[in-house]
């Protein structure tokens, strides 16, 4: 019996690790289309020059469940893994009114000439009778003033948001306020903090005023871990190495071109262009549910989407170290033209990494080619780098884009999740983006497959 699984991203390689761990006595086929596992995660190598750059932010977090932790941390190379301390490192940061602000990632509105919105979320805190939740699939302002109140939505989040995604206020979904971490403000001193968050409505809302004060009794107590040597791709290539030793049929280059969820036959093309055929016992479609429709020839017009946003990438290796500790930071104010800066210097564990990559979306993204200069001229200003020089600069596009957080897409995404899974027999799984309601984030996709398929009893 040949269990198989459609889609060779992380999610579909943890997803084929856990099927053979389900059921050690039958075999597992991992069907990829692209030449490569990992997707985005396989990152961007410059052999001729020694370096490596991350798609993006990529640092991982234990998820709590003990089994799959064992299995993505244990696929790093001891001597190439970083665990960070709860009180150290995986520092986020922002820029707000061409400010840069280190002490945290939410917006300090100490630093505000304006105390208004200040006075306004104090007061607003104390009228409320409950923790307002994020609900990805509402309208970001609906669930921004149940949070923060009207006055500081209208005024300070919606425009930042508007210029980030290039939507509306009222089309953005508050999946947006989570993709950027924008779920608190700093408000008080750290004493002031501290005795307040005995009130879990003002610990929910109002974020502790400086990061590095972050005591183990008040964190989450899940680590954040990364390979100093390859970033993302070390977790790819170690996941491959173990796909190989459990004996898992790994078929790269190839295109399934008949799914008959019925029958479960499958025909792909292998990476020589022949024909297979074949019967499965099990399949996992762990390509999200876009991917999914396409095999399971589901139309998607009943449930339009809003395009991807342009998404590239400026790579960067300066002549001179960062003036930071931060791991990345997001351009929240409209006078940066990036999305989020990474920083490899402050999760590197090498103080002497001079590598940043520049994160742009939309219509910057389109003229990127001449954005470098710009782009370094901005964070010199603000006294993240001490000098434009550079030894080494690239421009990566990306041609899958950046999902736009619109409440269409969102709500879209879950109506395709349910109408393909409620037709599903009992010996298909769908996993990835859009497959289980409201989970998007690759941990929380990645989590939700294995579990999943570590209680299948088909």
């Amino acid at each position: 019996m040949t269990n198989v699984v459609i889609g060779g991203g992380i999610v579909g390689m943890v997803a084929a690790l856990s099927l053979k761990k389900k059921f050690p006595k039958e075999d597992v086929m991992l069907v990829e289309k692209s030449g490569s596992l990992g997707g985005l995660l396989n990152g961007t190598t410059y052999e001729k020059n020694d370096l490596y750059f991350d798609l993006g932010t990529h640092i991982f977090q234990e998820t709590g469940k003990k089994e799959l932790d064992e299995l993505l941390i244990g696929s790093i190379p001891k001597e190439d893994l970083i665990f960070y301390d709860i009180n150290s490192g995986d520092y986020a940061g922002g820029v707000f009114f061409n400010k840069f602000q280190q002490n945290s990632h939410f917006p300090d509105l100490r630093n505000f000439t304006d105390n208004t919105f200040r006075k306004e979320i104090d007061h607003h805190i104390s009228e409320l009778a409950e923790v307002p939740v994020i609900d990805r699939l509402s309208p970001l302002m609906d669930v921004s003033s149940k949070r923060f109140g009207k006055k500081f939505s209208n005024e300070f989040i919606a425009p930042i948001m508007e210029n980030m995604f290039e939507h509306k206020r009222d089309d953005l979904s508050a999946f947006a306020l989570e993709l950027t971490g924008f779920v608190r403000v700093v408000l008080d001193d750290f004493e002031i903090w501290k005795d307040k968050i005995e009130s879990p409505i003002y610990k929910a809302i109002a974020g502790i005023p400086d990061q590095r004060l972050l005591s183990s009794d008040l964190h989450h107590g899940r680590r954040s871990f990364y390979s100093k040597k390859n970033g993302s791709k070390s977790l790819v290539d170690g996941l491959e190495k173990k796909l190989i030793e459990e004996g898992i049929n790994i078929q790269k280059n190839s295109e399934i071109k008949i799914l008959d969820k019925e029958s479960l036959s499958l025909a792909f093309t292998d990476k020589f262009g022949d024909s297979k055929n074949f019967n499965a016992s099990k399949i996992v479609i762990a390509t999200g549910v876009i991917g999914a429709s396409f095999l399971l020839d589901f139309n998607i017009e009943n449930f339009p989407l809003d395009k991807p946003l342009p998404h590239s990438i400026i790579n960067i290796e300066l002549q001179n170290i960062t003036n930071s500790d931060l791991c990345y930071f997001y351009g929240f104010d409209q006078s940066t033209d990036w999305y989020r800066i990474t920083n490899y210097r402050g999760f590197s564990s090498n103080n002497n990494d001079r590598r940043i990559s520049i994160e742009l979306l939309g219509n910057a993204a389109i003229n990127s080619d001449n954005y470098d200069s710009v782009i370094l001229n901005q964070l010199r200003d603000l006294e993240f780098i001490t000098s434009e020089a550079i030894n080494f600069v690239d421009y990566v596009k990306l041609p899958t884009g950046y999902p736009s957080p619109t409440v269409n897409n969102m709500q879209n995404l879950c109506k395709i999740g349910q109408e393909l899974s409620k037709d599903l027999p009992d010996n298909i799984i769908l996993g990835g983006i859009g497959s289980s309601e409201a989970k998007f984030f690759q941990n929380e996709v990645v989590e939700d497959l294995f579990e999943r398929i570590i209680s299948w009893n088909f």
